[in-house]
C-alpha cells in the first residue's frame, strides 16, 4: 500500500515511484475517510451532471492529482526543508539534497556536528566547510527531524479531486449570481461549496494552533490543505475553461425561482 499508493516527497525524489502522484488519490486507510469522499464526489457529480460532461470529469480525474500532488509536495519543500540546506544546495548544485538532509540528521542526532555529512557527501571536494556550534545544534536538530519526518509522511485521500467539484460548481453559482439568479438556494449552495476551502484559508493563519505545535516536533498538520485548495483551484479554472468553450450559462431549475 504505501509503495504504490502513498505519496510522499521520499517516495517521490529517492524512490521515483511518479505514478504515486495519480494512485494515492484513489487510496485510503480509513473506511469512514473513504464513505466521506465517495458521499461527496457521488452528490457532487449528481448535481453537476447537466454542466459537467463525462470527458469533463475524466480531465478532473486525470490532471486534477497530479496538480494537487505537485503543489503538495512542493509546499512540504517550502514549509519544512531546512534552510540550511537549501542555501548550500543553491550555491553547490552538485550537492545531493536528500543525501545531505539524511546525514546532517543522523549526525546531529548523535551529537556530532559534520563528521558524517563531510564522509558520505563528499563536503571537502564541493569545497564546502561547514562550521557547527554547540548552542545551533539543537536549533537545526530540530529543523532537519522535522524535514526527516514530512519528507516520509505518506499522504493519500480523493479530497483534492471531491473540492475539485466544489471548485467547479461554486464557480457555476458564482456565474449564476452574476447574472441576476440570486436566491436563497444559490446563496446556500455557494456557502457549503466554500465551506472546506475557507477553513482550509483560516488554518494557513492559525499560527500557535496545536496541527503548528505539532510540527515543531516534525508530525505537522494531518489535513493536506496546499492539496485542498489546488484541488479547489483546478475546479474554479475548470469552469471557465469549460464557459469559454461552450460559451453558454447553463440555468437549473431551483435557480429560477
Amino acid at each position: 500500500m504505501k509503495r504504490h499508493f502513498a505519496l510522499s516527497w521520499d517516495g517521490i525524489t529517492e524512490k521515483k515511484r511518479l505514478w504515486t502522484m495519480w494512485t494515492s488519490h484513489f487510496s485510503h486507510c480509513r473506511l469512514e475517510h473513504l464513505t466521506e469522499n465517495l458521499l461527496a464526489f457521488m452528490s457532487l457529480g449528481y448535481m453537476l451532471q447537466k454542466i459537467l460532461p463525462v470527458a469533463w470529469l475524466g480531465a478532473h480525474l486525470l490532471f486534477v492529482p497530479l496538480v494537487a500532488s505537485s503543489t503538495s509536495l512542493t509546499d512540504v519543500f517550502v514549509s519544512y526543508g531546512p534552510e540550511e540546506a537549501k542555501s548550500l544546495c543553491k550555491q553547490y548544485p552538485a550537492l545531493d539534497w536528500g543525501s545531505f538532509c539524511y546525514y546532517r540528521f543522523l549526525e546531529l542526532r548523535s551529537g556530532l556536528k559534520n563528521d558524517l555529512t563531510a564522509r558520505y557527501c563528499g563536503l571537502e571536494q564541493l569545497g564546502i566547510e561547514l562550521e557547527t556550534t554547540t548552542s545551533e545544534m539543537v536549533s537545526l536538530f530540530e529543523r532537519y527531524q522535522r524535514w526527516y519526518h514530512e519528507s516520509e509522511r505518506c499522504k493519500l485521500g480523493m479530497s483534492a479531486i471531491t473540492l475539485s467539484l466544489q471548485g467547479f460548481g461554486a464557480t457555476w453559482f458564482i456565474h449564476l449570481g452574476a447574472s441576476g439568479m440570486w436566491n436563497p438556494i444559490v446563496a446556500i449552495g455557494l456557502g457549503l461549496l466554500t465551506f472546506q476551502p475557507a477553513m482550509d484559508i483560516t488554518s494557513l493563519n492559525s499560527n500557535g494552533s496545536p496541527e503548528y505545535e505539532e510540527a515543531r516536533f516534525g508530525m505537522g498538520p494531518g489535513v493536506d490543505v496546499a492539496g485542498h485548495l489546488s484541488g479547489f483551484g483546478c475546479g474554479v479554472l475548470s469552469y471557465l475553461a469549460r464557459y469559454r468553450v461552450l460559451g453558454k450559462l447553463i440555468t437549473p431549475a431551483f435557480a429560477k425561482w
